[in-house]
């Protein structure tokens, strides 16, 4: 920036006219000096020894005075140029301003059209994939169900499997329509109880499979400003992670809670006591579709960290994991909002912090 505003045309111009200022006083000081001082020099000096004297503390004279004379001028341009440049840059800096606001407001817009294209392609795709899996999976329970007989047992194993990959296909779908649902969603941030979400979340869980018995303890209340659907879709996921990775523990504890911590920050976590996995692989623990466990040990997608991350990133918070295998996982979260920013102060040294590239 100041290298623009030595070159702009302002700041060149007021550089220009304190040269020739200097040229000018500088030649008119030794042109006086020249015509005035020898009268002078005669006049106080009568005998040649002091006239000698005389015209060498002139000389003396002459450049204490043009020295002082600079100085002024030199202060006095100094604080015209900077007054130049600064208003100079100040303009440049406006002019760059406005142009980048108008870059800026330029690719919004077209940030905002893809999205609603590529948001209004998704669920096209959804819409006409999911019809065709419908009727696959149909279909195979008509076979199973009708020719059993005729297929026999290697053919029933083989529509089972057809009917099985059509339904995790559908559910993959499902899964990729509400990670991209998270991004383009418009946040309504308001006054929710993250306990209330949890025991609700619970519920559903338990209505799904009645003959489990899982220990759950839930703080409460605990008040966030957050999106309530979005909320509860990241409580969704992270319970319903702990719910499936605790199904084959003899005893399954699940706990939801939070700790205050310093400088503002308000730390929420999921913790179990389930499968676990070893952090020296967490790196990747974020990422969409990525597993620890094969899908006959433990359903799923591997899409559910990659919503919770996308929809903490979204409330401007941070979210981290702590792993064991065989002792459990905590997912820990906070949803920073514009008073707090940064990573809070409270990661365990042996977590893997979520970061966006």
């Amino acid at each position: 920036m100041n290298t623009l505003a030595l070159v702009s045309p302002r700041g060149g111009n007021v550089a220009t006219r304190l040269g020739i200022a200097f040229a000018i006083v500088f030649a008119g000081i030794g042109v006086l000096w020249v015509l005035v001082s020898d009268g002078i020099a005669s006049s106080i000096a009568p005998t040649p020894e002091s006239l000698e004297v005389v015209q060498r503390y002139k000389g003396v004279g002459f450049i204490v005075v043009t020295a002082v004379c600079l100085l002024l001028l030199v202060r006095f341009g100094y604080q015209r140029l900077s007054a130049a440049l600064v208003a100079s840059t100040a303009a440049a800096v406006e002019d760059l301003t406005r142009q980048l606001e108008v870059r800026v407001a330029e690719r919004t817009a077209e940030l905002r059209f893809v999205n609603q294209e590529l948001e209004a392609f998704a669920r096209t795709a959804a819409h006409d994939l999911k019809t065709p899996l419908s009727g696959i999976i149909g279909l195979a329970e008509i076979l199973r169900i009708r020719y059993q007989s005729l297929l026999g047992p290697e053919g029933d194993r083989m529509t089972s499997l057809i009917q099985k990959s059509a339904e995790n296909m559908a559910v993959l779908i499902d899964d990729l329509l509400s990670l991209s649902r998270v991004t383009t969603h418009d946040l309504a941030v308001e006054r929710v109880d993250l306990a209330a979400i949890a025991s609700a979340v619970v519920s559903d869980l338990r209505l799904a499979e009645p003959s489990r018995e899982v220990t759950v303890s839930i703080r409460g209340p605990m008040h966030i400003q957050a999106d309530e659907g979005l909320l509860r879709s990241l409580m969704a996921n992270l319970i319903g992670n702990a719910w499936k990775f605790t199904s084959k523990v003899a005893s399954p504890h699940i706990e939801v809670g939070c700790d205050n911590t310093h400088e503002g920050w308000v730390v929420y976590f999921v913790r179990d006591n389930g499968a676990g996995f070893a952090m020296s692989e967490a790196a990747k623990v974020f990422e969409p579709f990525h597993r620890f466990h094969t899908t006959q040990d433990f359903a799923g997608t591997g899409v559910g960290l990659a919503t919770c991350q996308r929809i903490v990133h979204r409330h401007g918070g941070s979210i981290w994991i702590k792993s064991m295998p065989g002792h459990g996982t905590t997912v820990y979260f906070s949803l920073s909002r514009a008073e707090v920013k940064g990573h809070p102060p409270c990661v365990p040294s042996d977590s893997f912090f979520a970061t966006f590239a």
